[in-house]
């Protein structure tokens, strides 16, 4: 989940600089997007601002997917104790996702 947030912020923010800059590769000098094209013509770019997109997205999905397989975040059963655990409901219910209260090393039974 962490991966997707991270994606989504830097794809956000690319896609917000692109917008503010508007690069004449994609833009046309009233401000307008270009069309896609592979004429050597003022209308058409071979790069428009919705394959930017596109592109961007997989670029920044695949950014924030080995920047966190470079930092190696402990996963949460690494953090986790060995032994025995039983759901909280009422913690469940009210947070809205599973919490789990450790009861030790032993069985219960």
């Amino acid at each position: 989940m962490k991966t997707l947030l991270t994606s989504a912020l830097i794809y956000l923010a690319g896609v917000a600089i692109i917008l503010y800059l508007k690069p004449r590769l994609m833009f046309a000098n009233d401000g307008q997007w270009k069309e896609f094209g592979l004429t050597q013509d003022s209308r058409h770019t071979w790069f428009p601002f919705w394959l930017f997109c596109i592109v961007w997205a997989l670029l920044s999905y695949m950014i924030a997917h080995y920047t966190f397989k470079i930092i190696k975040t402990p996963a949460i059963t690494e953090t986790m104790k060995p032994g025995y655990y039983v759901l909280d409901e009422t913690a469940t219910t009210r947070d809205g996702f599973p919490k789990y209260v450790f009861i030790g090393e032993k069985n219960p039974s």
